[in-house]
């Protein structure tokens, strides 16, 4: 790596924390996406089995 005054390596330090937090908090919104879209999957597939039950039942 090449010798970089202090002031550069200070403002490199806080680009890479910067992005740090923006790949954290993108991260975040992925597992909430997930976790919505697993209730989704759960109410979903209560659903058709209410549905089918219903069907089978006429």
């Amino acid at each position: 790596m090449l010798a970089l005054p202090p002031f550069a390596i200070t403002l490199y330090k806080v680009y890479l924390r910067a992005r740090l937090q923006r790949c954290n908090r993108a991260l975040a919104v992925i597992a909430a996406q997930r976790e919505n879209d697993l209730h989704a999957e759960r109410l979903l597939h209560r659903e058709v089995v209410q549905v089918r039950s219903r069907l089978r039942s006429l």
